[in-house]
């Protein structure tokens, strides 16, 4: 009887065994990869499978608003491509669009800031950065408007600083961010200059005695190459912060990451297949840094090139992952927004799509 047991019992985890793998590739969410060498990304398993849900707009979304201090779902507003707005509102679908009358308030813009352009805010010793100073200098406009001249930081006294470029060169970007880099208290603004020789570069800015300096640039990308930075966080969880940033984001798409010390900036693992544009449109912020695996470390959520796949980077402890993909079913059009859920590990991911649907993965 024993033998016979043990044949049965052999055969029943067998059989599971089985059961899962089937079920691990039927997963939309699961993305099978090999060791994690340059260029690959290797499965996670502590990421439980995303989910997808796509919301009816009834046009296609151009800007997606949300008020940064109550980051709620509830609060979201769409504007879409013939100016109207709408809002979620609960439904039996669970979330449906509701006509918004009339057009939200906005967030004061400062007169000069250049169009399409976001503003960058903090609580640190910076606290709003914007790009202004429009210019055709460069000759094209990658964003489909005009690049900015100079970049304007104000401090906690409210006191602004200016920094303008010279004549060669602009602020290639839209949506500088602001972060303590190297945990001194001070904070800086990271964006990506470009000039007619050397293409594109990241640029770390900050005030050196109330005077808004450039005090760190990447190594140029090459004529016709720009780079954006992606996201800021403690990507690969070794206590300070890191700068995710995009090479050639319209083609190659090269994912790096890197490190500033000691007024350096110095790269480190890279993957292509990334983007964190649309191109020929003044949307740039496709990406941001959140725990999306429950480690406590911060990944990267990024489209691939084609933004039709929304995937998650983990760089944790030197080591490349991709813990989670999923597909969409259009290429994403809007600025991708991160927001809390109490009560979840991990954050609702939203954006708007191409075929007039706002997806929210969670």
């Amino acid at each position: 009887m024993a033998p016979r047991l043990r044949h049965r019992t052999g055969a029943a985890i067998a059989a599971a065994l089985v059961l899962v793998a089937l079920i691990l590739l039927a997963s939309p969410s699961w993305c099978p990869g090999a060791s994690a060498g340059a260029g690959e990304t290797s499965p996670a398993a502590a990421l439980k499978p995303m989910a997808l849900q796509t919301v009816e707009l009834g046009g296609v979304p151009r800007e997606l608003r949300i008020d940064r201090t109550r980051m709620i779902l509830g609060r979201l507003q769409i504007e879409l491509a013939d100016g109207s707005w709408v809002k979620l509102t609960d439904c039996e679908a669970g979330f449906c669009a509701l006509a918004v009358k009339g057009t939200p308030r906005s967030e004061s813009r400062p007169k000069d800031a250049i169009e399409g352009s976001q503003i960058a805010t903090s609580r640190g010793t910076i606290r709003r950065a914007y790009l202004a100073g429009a210019t055709e200098r460069a000759g094209t406009m990658p964003f489909g408007v005009p690049l900015a001249g100079r970049l304007v930081a104000v401090d906690d006294t409210n006191r602004s600083h200016v920094l303008e470029l010279g004549l060669d060169r602009v602020f290639e970007d839209l949506s500088p961010q602001i972060a303590d880099l190297d945990g001194d208290g001070s904070s800086e603004v990271v964006t990506a200059i470009r000039d007619e020789a050397g293409g594109g570069r990241l640029a770390v800015i900050g005030l050196v005695d109330n005077d808004p300096r450039i005090i760190a640039e990447s190594a140029p990308e090459g004529p016709g190459r720009a780079v954006l930075a992606a996201a800021i966080g403690d990507l690969d969880g070794d206590g300070t912060l890191d700068i995710a940033a995009v090479a050639d984001p319209a083609g190659e798409g090269v994912l790096t990451l890197w490190h500033y010390r000691d007024h350096r900036l110095e790269p480190g693992r890279s993957l292509p297949g990334f983007s964190n544009l649309v191109p020929g449109a003044p949307v740039t912020d496709l990406a941001a840094a959140a725990d999306m695996d429950g480690d406590g470390i911060d990944d990267l959520v990024l489209p691939d090139r084609e933004r039709t796949r929304l995937r998650v980077v983990s760089l944790a402890h030197g080591e490349v992952a991709e813990p989670g993909r999923i597909a969409l079913p259009a290429p994403i059009v809007t600025r991708l927004l991160v927001i809390p859920v109490k009560g979840r590990a991990r954050p609702l991911v939203v954006m708007g799509l191409a075929d007039g649907k706002l997806a929210i993965v969670h």
